[in-house]
């Protein structure tokens, strides 16, 4: 992907800084509900390390039976620039936080992806997502993220044994139709500001159990032309999404799609999208809307439907 766009707002943060939980005491959220909150410094885990006194970023979180995935970015901000260092994975005991025991088991996986001079080097997942997998009987754990370096590119880090001694794999890499970053910010009708679109950093994951076995459903936008296709002077964002099979493997990509406008002129953009499945597998998206448009462009909410009978992608 080359260097990624977004960081920490300048000027606004200090590190080192503190990943924050909070555990609900049911699974209904009601009026009285209550939580228990819990909270680790982001390099304490592990001893010394490579993040000792940075900043943790856009963390982004996946839960299972045995733990919580948590991947951030990680920015140097001991100087006047917040400047990239890498990412970093958290594997936290699930068993302590319905326990409320303290202190928390976390297991940190470093430099998953760290910047070097021009270039991510070792190469790896940007802006890990943390996977979600509701199958009670999971024994593995996995993080998702764009590759630091190459567009068109997904990397996928397996954690084994998440409930005891957890344990990381090597990159596994999914090659998906190409990519790009997005516009750099939608147009709204005149007189409204850009809205911001990030990166092309994933957004959620979750596993879905079916008949055919474990699929890994993610999501993230990128700018596309009137084609839906990956281009740099696209004019338009659109919301990609992936189906990965294969998982205890060696996982591949079963099919990808894209949520876009064919509009020839004032299209508008899908973007910041959210996918989850049935078993069955049926999908559905949620993503961010806005155009120049005057008639249709306002910021608002947009969701489509896959079934699974409907042609690949």
């Amino acid at each position: 992907d080359g260097v990624p766009l977004e960081g920490p707002p300048p000027g606004n943060v200090a590190g080192p800084n503190s990943i924050l939980i909070a555990v609900s005491d049911g699974s209904t959220i009601s009026a009285t509900s209550s939580f228990d909150f819990f909270a680790f410094q982001q390099d304490a885990p592990g001893g010394t390390n490579v993040d000792d006194g940075e900043f943790a970023d856009f963390p982004q979180m996946g839960v299972d039976a045995n733990a919580v995935y948590i991947g951030v970015n990680v920015f140097d901000v001991s100087g006047s620039n917040e400047d990239f260092e890498g990412t970093t994975g958290f594997v936290v005991e699930k068993a302590d936080l319905l326990a409320g025991a303290t202190p928390l088991t976390v297991t940190a996986f470093r430099a998953l992806s760290a910047f070097g001079t021009v270039s991510c080097n070792p190469t790896g997942p940007y802006s890990p997502q943390g996977v979600t997998n509701g199958d009670p009987a999971s024994t593995e754990g996995y993080f998702i993220g764009v590759d630091c370096n190459d567009f068109g590119l997904l990397v996928i880090r397996r954690a084994s044994d998440p409930g005891g001694t957890p344990a990381i794999s090597g990159n596994l890499n999914v090659t998906v139709p190409s990519t790009s970053f997005p516009m750099g910010g939608v147009p709204q009708p005149p007189g409204g500001p850009l809205l911001d679109d990030l990166d092309d950093r994933l957004f959620a994951a979750t596993i879905a159990n079916t008949p055919s076995g474990d699929r890994l459903w993610t999501a993230h936008n990128i700018e596309v032309n009137a084609s839906g296709l990956a281009s740099s002077t696209g004019s338009r964002d659109g919301s990609r999404w992936y189906e990965i099979g294969s998982l205890a493997g060696t996982p591949a990509l079963i099919q990808a799609g894209t949520l876009f406008d064919p509009a020839s002129s004032q299209p508008s953009s899908y973007w910041i999208p959210t996918i989850t499945s049935n078993a069955d597998g049926d999908v559905i998206i949620g993503t961010s809307q806005a155009g120049a448009n005057a008639a249709n462009g306002f910021a608002s909410v947009a969701v489509a439907q896959r079934e699974a009978t409907d042609p690949a992608g």
